[in-house]
C-alpha cells in the first residue's frame, strides 16, 4: 500500500521545479524585504526571515525570590522552544522526502535495457511507502520467467534493492558500479543546487530560507549514499535479504567478497559528510545568532543527529 504515487511525467518536471521554485521564492522574499508598502506582506516576510529570539525568560514566583522558591519558564519561552522542536521535525521529514525523491529520480533517469533484446525498462511513476522510503513502479525487460516477477506488471522497486540484486547478486559488476556512481553523483550535485544559494549573504542570514535550503541540500546530497551504504551493511552483516519475485537472496551468501569492497569504498564519504555538514551548519547558525555560540553547537548536533537518524532509518 503506497502513501501516494506520482506519475512519471510529473516527476520529471518536479526534478527542476522544486529547486527553481524554492530558490526564486526565497530570493523574491529577500529582495522585497523592506521594499514593499504592504504592511501585511512586510509582516509575513519579517516572520519568515527574522531569527526568533533565543532568550529564555523566567517567571519569578515572588517579588523577592529565595533559593528555595523555584522559578518557571515563561509561556513565551516555552512556545519558542516548541516552535524550534516542531521546526526541526518538519525540516527532517521534508528533507528526507526530498532526498529519497531525488534518489529514485537519479535511478529512473538512467537508461536500463537488456543487451540481448535491446528492450528498455518501463516506468509508471514514483511511489512513496512513507516519508522515508520511495521507489519506482514498473517492469524490467528480463521479467516474466520464474522465479523473477511477472512481465509488464507495475512492480515496486526500491532503488538500491534492485540495483544490488541485478548488479551484485547476478554478478554484473560493471552495471552495479555505473549505477552506484551515477545515482550518488547525481544526488550530490542536486544537493549543491540547494546549498549554493547560501553563498548569497541575505539568503544565508534569512532564518527559515537558510534552514530549508541547508537541511534539504544536506539530505539530497547524502541520502543516496547513506541508503546505499545501509543496504550493503544490511545484506552483508545483518542477515538481510532481497526478495525478488520468488527469490530471497543474501549478499553474504552469494558474493561475500563484494561486501568489504563496497563498504570500504563508501565509508570514507559517509564519515566525511558526517563532519562537513555539522561544521557548515555551525557556521551558518553563527551568522543567524552571532552572540550565541551554545545554540550553534546545538544546531550542529541536530544536523549530526538528523544525518545518522536518516542512516538508521535506512538500516531499518
Amino acid at each position: 500500500m503506497y502513501l501516494f504515487e506520482i506519475p512519471l511525467d510529473i516527476t520529471t518536471t518536479l526534478v527542476l521545479a522544486i529547486p527553481i521554485v524554492s530558490i526564486v521564492f526565497i530570493l523574491t522574499l529577500t529582495l522585497l524585504r523592506g521594499r514593499t508598502e504592504s504592511s501585511r506582506l512586510n509582516w509575513f516576510i519579517e516572520k519568515i526571515v527574522t531569527p526568533p529570539t533565543l532568550k529564555i525568560e523566567v517567571n519569578q514566583t515572588s517579588e523577592e525570590p529565595s533559593p528555595t522558591e523555584p522559578n518557571s519558564i515563561s509561556k513565551r519561552s516555552v512556545l519558542t522552544i516548541l516552535v524550534f522542536v516542531y521546526l526541526g521535525i518538519i525540516l527532517f521529514v521534508i528533507g528526507n522526502m526530498t532526498g529519497v525523491f531525488y534518489t529514485v529520480m537519479a535511478d529512473v533517469t538512467e537508461a536500463v535495457s537488456q543487451g540481448s533484446t535491446d528492450l528498455s525498462r518501463t516506468i509508471s511513476g514514483i511511489a512513496f511507502l512513507d516519508p522515508f522510503n520511495a521507489g519506482w513502479t514498473g517492469s524490467l525487460p528480463w521479467y516474466g520467467y520464474l522465479p523473477l516477477p511477472l512481465s509488464e506488471v507495475d512492480t515496486y522497486h526500491d532503488t538500491w534493492e534492485w540495483i544490488y540484486f541485478t548488479g551484485v547478486l547476478w554478478n554484473n559488476p560493471d552495471f552495479f558500479n555505473n549505477m552506484l556512481n551515477e545515482v550518488i553523483v547525481f544526488n550530490f550535485f542536486m544537493g549543491l543546487v540547494f546549498l549554493l544559494p547560501l553563498l548569497y549573504g541575505p539568503i544565508r542570514r534569512s532564518f527559515l530560507p537558510s534552514l530549508y535550503l541547508f537541511t534539504t541540500g544536506m539530505f539530497v546530497a547524502s541520502t543516496a549514499l547513506l541508503r546505499c551504504f545501509a543496504q550493503v551493511l544490511t545484506l552483508g552483516y545483518m542477515g538481510g535479504t532481497i526478495q525478488y519475485g520468488l527469490l530471497d537472496l543474501s549478499l553474504a551468501n552469494v558474493d561475500p567478497e563484494a561486501v568489504p569492497i563496497i563498504v570500504s569504498a563508501l565509508a570514507p564519504y559517509v564519515l566525511l559528510f558526517a563532519v562537513i555538514f555539522p561544521l557548515l551548519g555551525y557556521k551558518m547558525w553563527r551568522g543567524l545568532y552571532p552572540d550565541n555560540r551554545k545554540s550553534a553547537v546545538l544546531f550542529a548536533l541536530y544536523i549530526l543527529g538528523s544525518y545518522f537518524l536518516t542512516f538508521l532509518i535506512a538500516l531499518w
